[in-house]
C-alpha cells in the first residue's frame, strides 16, 4: 500500500509539473510589442489599404461653359473592399507642350486619407480655356492626369501653338464630393 501511495504522489506531481510547464509555455509565447503613435506620427488606417490605380476606374466627363471647358474627374473604387485615397492636392497634370501651365485651385497643404468604399467615388475638376486667346494658331495637346504616380486619365486640349503664348489649366483638389464651379 505504501508503494501505491508513493506512485500516486509521483503521478500527481507529474500532472502538476506538466500542467505548470504547459501553462508557462503558453504564457511565454512571443508577442508583438504594443506601439503607441508619437505626437509626430500621422494617423493611418492600416486595416484599410491604399487604393491602387487598378482598383480605381477614372471617368472624365468634359463639357463647355461660358468660355471654359470643364472636365469632371470621378475616381470610383471598383474593388470588392474599401481602400484609401488621398484627398487634397493629389491630382497633377503631365504634358509635353512647354507653353502649358497648371494652377492648383483651393490649394491646401493638408492631405488626408479618405476611405473609399466599394462602388463609391472621389472627385476632382479641371478647367481649360475654351479656345485660348492666341495670336498664333491652336494645336491639340494631350494632358495626362496623375494620381499616386500613375496616369489615371487624359484629355486633349486646344493650346496655343506659339511657345511664347501660355495656356493655363486649373485643377481642383481631390474631394469626397463632386466639385461644381
Amino acid at each position: 500500500m505504501k508503494g501505491f501511495k508513493i506512485v500516486l504522489v509521483l503521478i500527481i506531481l507529474l500532472i502538476i509539473t506538466g500542467g505548470f510547464l504547459f501553462w508557462r509555455e503558453q504564457n511565454n509565447s512571443i508577442t508583438a510589442p504594443t506601439v503607441f503613435p508619437s505626437a509626430s506620427t500621422v494617423p493611418t488606417t492600416s486595416a484599410v489599404p491604399d487604393c491602387t490605380t487598378s482598383e480605381l476606374k477614372v471617368d472624365i466627363q468634359t463639357e463647355g461653359a461660358a468660355g471654359s471647358i470643364y472636365s469632371n474627374i470621378k475616381a470610383t473604387n471598383t474593388s470588392a473592399i474599401a481602400c484609401n485615397v488621398i484627398l487634397g492636392n493629389s491630382i497633377s497634370a503631365k504634358y509635353s507642350a512647354s507653353n502649358i501651365s497648371v494652377n492648383y485651385e483651393n490649394q491646401s497643404p493638408v492631405q488626408q486619407n479618405f476611405i473609399l468604399q466599394p462602388n463609391t467615388s472621389a472627385y476632382s475638376q479641371v478647367r481649360v480655356p475654351n479656345g485660348p486667346q492666341c495670336q498664333s494658331t491652336i494645336s491639340q495637346q494631350k494632358v495626362d492626369f496623375i494620381y499616386n504616380n500613375q496616369t489615371v486619365g487624359s484629355i486633349t486640349i486646344q493650346a496655343c501653338s506659339a511657345a511664347n503664348e501660355n495656356t493655363a489649366i486649373e485643377i481642383w483638389p481631390l474631394s469626397s464630393s463632386p466639385i461644381t464651379q
